[in-house]
C-alpha cells in the first residue's frame, strides 16, 4: 500500500463495505485468525486515509 498517494473515494468505499462485512462475520462467531489479520489490514488502510 503506497502512502504517498491518496486512495480514490471508490477504494475508500470498498474498504468501508469490507469492514462492515467483516464486522458481521465477527458478530456471527466466524472469527478465524485469517479474518482478524484482514480486519487489522483494513484498519491500517483506514488510518492511512
Amino acid at each position: 500500500m503506497r502512502k504517498t498517494r491518496k486512495p480514490s473515494t471508490g477504494m475508500e468505499n470498498v474498504c468501508r463495505e469490507l469492514r462492515l462485512i467483516f464486522d458481521l462475520l465477527v458478530k456471527n462467531r466466524q472469527n478465524t485468525p485469517e479474518i482478524q489479520v484482514i480486519t487489522r489490514k483494513l484498519d491500517k488502510v483506514k488510518v492511512v486515509r
